[in-house]
C-alpha cells in the first residue's frame, strides 16, 4: 500500500496539482477519494494503479524527446502558461499532458541556469 500512496504523491507533487485538481482531472475522483488513497487509507483499485503508471510513462517519454531537443537543436520548447494556450498548438492533448510538459520545460530550464 506504501507505493501507491508514493506514486499517487510523486504524480500530484511533480505536476504541481492541488489534491482538488489531481482528483478532479487525473483521476475524476472527488478530493476525498483521492487523499483517502494517498494517505493509504484505502488501497485505491486496479484501473487507478493503470492510469498513475500510463502518466508516469508519458511523463518519461515527454522526459527523453525533450532531453533530445536539447541536444540536438540546444533549445527549450515552449512553456505554455494557460491549459487554453496550449491546446491551441496541442487541440488533442488533455490537461494531464500540459501540466506534464510545464513540469518537464520547468526542470530543463532549472537545470540549464546552474
Amino acid at each position: 500500500m506504501v507505493q501507491h500512496t508514493l506514486s499517487l504523491c510523486l504524480i500530484r507533487a511533480s505536476l504541481g496539482l492541488s489534491v482538488e485538481e489531481a482528483a478532479t482531472h487525473i483521476l475524476g475522483v472527488t478530493p476525498a477519494t483521492w487523499e483517502a488513497w494517498e494517505s493509504a487509507k484505502v488501497t485505491p483499485p486496479e484501473w487507478v494503479l493503470t492510469e498513475v503508471s500510463r502518466i508516469t510513462q508519458e511523463h518519461q517519454s515527454m522526459f527523453s524527446v525533450m532531453r533530445k531537443l536539447l541536444k540536438e537543436e540546444a533549445l527549450l520548447p515552449l512553456s505554455y502558461e494557460t491549459y487554453v494556450a496550449y491546446l491551441l498548438d496541442h487541440p488533442e492533448s488533455t490537461f494531464v499532458s500540459w501540466r506534464i510538459s510545464k513540469s518537464v520545460v520547468k526542470h530543463f530550464r532549472e537545470t540549464e541556469a546552474h
